[in-house]
């Protein structure tokens, strides 16, 4: 599990800790507390919905996918990216139904939950960490038995209100 701790940890953190030395000089301590709000890398269809998909361009590394907050998008992340190319992680997000540059959609947790396994598996994330802040890491839970080869959750500000999932 530490492995898993160490990838994700100097992301959240902003660079506070690392498991491995930055690719380049400048280290994630140096970005700006603020960053632009992320621009789709592009769309995927899910059950009939546009969801936007942003993904750093990294490659070292199991993929993270992060899974943002109510009344937030994936452009919360948006300093995680920019310490993503520091890096050269692959990070990817998505923006969940009815925020930032998805589809609107009734307010469903088995619809939330397949968007989420689904998206995993098409920008090809569903063997990697997933990290899920407030209501995007209950979704997560939720999700967790439609994603069998995740290699480790990092869940931070979440409390599950879904009643968990289905007993296997």
């Amino acid at each position: 599990m530490r492995a898993n701790v160490c990838l994700i940890l100097p992301f959240l953190l902003g660079g506070l800790c690392s498991c491995d030395a930055p690719a380049e000089e400048a280290s994630p301590r140096e970005l700006p507390f603020a960053a632009a709000p992320l621009v789709p890398s592009r769309y995927l269809t899910i059950d009939g919905l546009q969801i936007a998909a942003y993904e750093s361009g990294g490659h070292k590394g199991p993929g993270v996918l992060l899974l943002h907050g109510n009344t937030s998008s994936a452009s919360a992340f948006a300093r995680i990216f920019q310490a993503s190319k520091l890096t050269k992680r692959r990070v990817v997000a998505i923006d969940l139904p009815g925020y930032g540059n998805a589809d609107d959609t009734e307010y469903d947790v088995a619809t939330f939950t397949s968007v989420i396994a689904q998206a995993a598996v098409e920008i090809e994330v569903d063997d990697g960490v997933m990290v899920g802040w407030s209501l995007g890491g209950d979704f997560l839970l939720q999700a967790a038995h439609l994603l069998p080869d995740v290699k480790g959750y990092f869940l931070f500000g979440t409390a599950p209100v879904g009643g968990g999932p289905p007993a296997i």
